[in-house]
């Protein structure tokens, strides 16, 4: 299996440059060949001619990038964390360093890692409608220095007490589960999003399964609390709050939504979730742990 190097220059501010150089430099440690692109173009070429294994150096939006202009059933995965927003390389490699990343991955078994899909959008990590697509737009507009963890903290308290709800009907696995007013409508295939909001816990990446976050109360001490224990997983038992995991998904709104994908922008009033199929992924963390 061949390997290639994707590298997102942009991301992290440019940290992304040094972080790829030392991937170059452990890949020629052990001797193993390898190419380098920037082109997402250049990463589906190689994967329309034979498995390939792609070490991509980027945050999350890099990564929802490659899946979404790249056949993947032959594309073995090898992220490393290099963003304002590194959510996926969080649940695959744990906490661990990215000039760590590699040397721990490298030679790890890889393994199955569920695809979804909006509206035919990809994603690897999560996806989010109303108040999450609200914070998702400000933090992209704030400045690039900052880490994605703190963009977000800072764009939940700019929107928190001004953000709407929305009157919506939920679908899952075709039947309705929800009809009513929404506040936001989260969906995770990994259990983080945001720089690290645990918004998905029992989340896994392999299941087959989406894990949805329905939020329908959203009275101002509600907020706050969402916002607060949101970190540590701990709001999926708050009233008001409607956790699923389901294999099909479909909501219906009463009006146009903002809405992000692993980060990247997005809107509409009606979106369908689909299970897109696996990739391989290689990460330090063991399977049954992501």
């Amino acid at each position: 299996m061949q390997t290639l190097i994707f590298h997102n220059p942009l991301a992290g501010s440019g940290k992304s440059g040094r972080v790829c150089q030392y991937v170059k430099a452990e890949l020629d440690r052990h001797d193993i060949p390898y190419d380098i692109t920037e082109r997402a173009a250049d990463v589906a070429l190689s994967l329309e001619q034979g498995p390939t294994r792609v070490i991509a150096i980027g945050g999350d939006g890099t990564f929802n990038h490659l899946i979404n202009r790249a056949v993947f059933s032959n594309l073995t995965l090898l992220p490393i964390s290099a963003g304002t927003g590194n959510d996926l390389a969080r649940v695959v490699h744990g906490t661990l360093h990215p000039g760590k990343q590699l040397e721990a991955a490298l030679f790890a078994v890889p393994s199955p890692m569920d695809v979804w899909e909006v509206n035919g959008v990809r994603f690897l990590e999560g996806c989010g409608i109303g108040f999450d697509g609200v914070v998702a737009h400000a933090a992209l507009r704030m400045w690039k220095g900052l880490s994605n963890g703190m963009r977000y903290v800072m764009a939940v308290g700019r929107h928190l007490f001004t953000a709407k709800k929305f009157q919506a009907r939920v679908t899952a696995d075709n039947r309705i589960c929800y009809e009513g007013p929404l506040f936001m409508l989260s969906a995770g295939n990994g259990k983080f999003a945001g720089g690290g909001f645990k918004l998905w816990p029992a989340a896994s990446l392999s299941d087959g399964l989406l894990d949805v976050l329905l939020v329908s109360r959203a009275d101002v001490r509600q907020r706050i609390l969402y916002a607060t224990m949101a970190r540590k997983g701990q709001h999926v038992a708050l009233p008001g709050m409607h956790y699923l995991q389901v294999k099909a998904l479909h909501l219906q709104a009463d009006c146009e939504l903002l809405m992000h994908t692993d980060g990247e922008p997005g809107q509409g009033r009606d979106f369908a979730f689909r299970h897109a199929g696996q990739l391989m992924v290689q990460g330090a963390r063991p399977p049954e742990m992501r």
